[in-house]
């Protein structure tokens, strides 16, 4: 029974609970360092600050902010302090974008929580730093409509913690970490920012079943992290849906549409199974310089071309006998174990074309294609660099999911008649002028 919220602070002994009717509270900085749980009745609980600095600093262990509202925090993203003068590249990146201005800021508060929680901020939502285990859960951000202009909705540094059930509209990366491995976000709906999900030197985090949308990057990964798991997160309308770096990685049933590049390929031995890619302007871009990641059993198929390559060695992505589906292919499956017959080449200048082109289709199953095909294969000098698949699966993996994203879509080849073939001569022509070398 206090009047304002620091006085209620100040009178509330450890382990116990602050609750505030609704209304309106007045705050500047405001540290929260002891081991309670500030309580509200939803968003008429409002918590204002002066539009300069941070609004709540919390440091104590198992501290809560629950069940309201925040706006009025500062407008500083990313300050100009200087550090301890120990040059320090880790302390650089902390001081680029863990010192700005937050609604909530957790330092060392292990154990934290800050649940149903709307924060109005044109900078930062929640800034974490050596807050091991803190949790968010179902907070509502909205940050400002342009990235230029705002800033993180989380940043989490050094310590992991869990991001689930929260809805993040505009500002500049929805969740931000750095070296914080072992991190969890999942559950979580993004839109209107330049980032969903961007991982920093963090290892060993799990960033699941997400729904982001008008990004430019859905989900990116930088700075040669090891161990991490992007599973059945989805993806649309981003310039790339799932960007990858690092090694040793899980990327599993993600589903990328409308996006210009659906995801990379990238980094060492990492996994890349049951991703559904449909209507991406490429579906997946090839940009490894070693061939070690795995790469089987996606489905690829309705985007305006199946693979952008950039240039390396020439990448198998089949995983011993079974490959991709990219649709009807060329060929048959004479001995009936789920794959064509013939190697499919999704970054060649024919095989990349065939459900986009009239014509292709008839030229991909031309004696001097089969003969370029088989000389290319037997001299070593002659392969072509880009993306193989030597086994392509006849049948989609996950054909329900395509069904979900893309209603009625068919994913047979195009008509093969004599009338086709007659009326798409020049297009014919086009290609063949464009195949003489060994990759067709």
């Amino acid at each position: 029974d206090a009047s304002t919220l620091e006085a209620a602070l100040a009178a509330a002994p450890p382990n116990t609970t602050i609750r505030l009717a609704p209304g309106e509270y007045a705050v500047d900085e405001l540290a929260v360092n002891k081991s309670v749980t500030i309580r509200g009745v939803g968003p008429a609980t409002h918590i204002r600050g002066d539009g300069n600095g941070s609004i709540l600093h919390v440091t104590a262990d198992n501290a809560a902010v629950v069940d309201l509202r925040i706006s009025g925090v500062g407008s500083v993203g990313s300050p100009e302090r200087t550090g301890n003068g120990s040059g320090d590249w880790s302390e650089a990146v902390e001081l680029a974008y863990g010192r700005g201005d937050a609604a909530i800021r957790l330092d060392g508060a292990d154990g934290a929580l800050v649940e149903r929680v709307r924060i109005d901020t044109p900078a930062s939502g929640v800034i974490t730093r050596e807050a091991e285990g803190a949790v968010i859960r179902n907070l509502t951000l909205r940050g400002a409509t342009s990235p230029d202009d705002g800033f993180m909705g989380i940043v989490a540094m050094y310590e992991p913690i869990v991001v689930e059930d929260s809805n993040f509209h505009g500002g500049r990366d929805a969740v931000y970490t750095h070296r914080a491995h072992g991190t969890v976000i999942r559950n979580n709906e993004m839109a209107d920012a330049r980032f969903g999900v961007h991982l920093m030197y963090t290892s060993r985090t799990l960033v699941a079943d997400n729904e982001i949308h008008n990004q430019s990057v859905g989900v990116i990964i930088m700075t040669r992290p090891t161990g991490n798991l992007i599973v059945r997160n989805g993806v649309s309308g981003a310039r790339t849906g799932i960007s990858t770096v690092g090694s040793d990685s899980y990327y599993a049933e993600n589903v990328l549409t409308d996006n210009k590049w659906g995801m990379t390929v990238s980094g060492t031995g990492s996994l890349y199974t049951r991703n559904t890619l449909v209507g991406n302007t490429y579906g997946l871009r090839g940009s490894s310089l070693l061939p070690t990641n795995l790469v089987s059993h996606n489905d690829v198929v309705d985007n305006d071309h199946p693979v952008d390559s950039d240039l390396g060695s020439l990448r198998v992505w089949t995983v011993g006998d079974e490959g991709n589906y990219w649709g009807n292919l060329p060929g048959e499956d004479r001995d009936g174990d789920g794959s064509f017959d013939r190697p499919y080449r999704p970054s060649g200048p024919i095989d990349g074309r065939l459900h986009s082109t009239p014509g292709a289709w008839t030229l991909a199953q031309s004696p001097a294609v089969a003969l370029t095909r088989g000389l290319a294969s037997s001299v070593p000098g002659l392969r072509a660099t880009g993306v193989v698949d030597t086994a392509p699966l006849t049948e989609p993996v996950r054909p329900d999911v395509i069904a979900a994203v893309r209603p009625g879509e068919p994913s047979a080849a195009p008509s093969d008649s004599a009338s086709d073939t007659a009326a798409s001569g020049d297009t014919v022509a086009a290609v063949a002028a464009g195949s003489t070398g060994v990759g067709a």
